[in-house]
């Protein structure tokens, strides 16, 4: 496993910094990527910067929706919460199993993919059983 060195974060901080900070404002201009660009980290994370930023979109959505989970487990509703996660295991697994073929990044997108639609049946079941809407910035007309 490759270990950052203290002496370069130091010298590339500001940069790097700068960098996330602009990947954060614009996601979509491609500057996420670039703050592993940035030197800090190493050639060695480089390779995986496409897999990372397809997991933190998707990390991303997983916070904007918000609790639905917590909610069904301190609600008493455990086992509506294990049949969504156990339903998300299946269409991860079975979703790698297509998607790996493309490599890290395909499995990056079927583990992503899974995460996002599992969090989302997590939020229209905490509406249906608890009658809170999970989505604490948004109001999603499906839902």
């Amino acid at each position: 496993m490759p270990l950052v060195n203290e002496t370069r974060w130091r010298r590339c901080h500001a940069e790097a910094l700068r960098h996330v900070i602009a990947g954060v404002a614009c996601p979509s201009c491609g500057h996420s990527v670039s703050w592993l660009d940035a030197g800090f980290a190493g050639q060695e994370y480089e390779v995986g910067s496409a897999a990372l930023v397809i997991l933190s979109v998707a990390q991303f959505v997983i916070v904007v929706t918000g609790p639905g989970g917590f909610l069904l487990s301190m609600t008493g509703k455990q086992r509506v919460l294990r049949k969504v996660n156990i339903m998300g295991a299946v269409v991860n697994v079975t979703l790698i199993r297509c998607w790996s073929a493309v490599g890290d990044n395909g499995a990056a997108l079927a583990t992503a993919s899974s995460l996002i639609l599992m969090n989302m049946k997590l939020v229209k079941e905490a509406r249906k059983h608890v009658g809170v809407n999970a989505l604490p910035f948004l109001r999603l007309p499906w839902l």
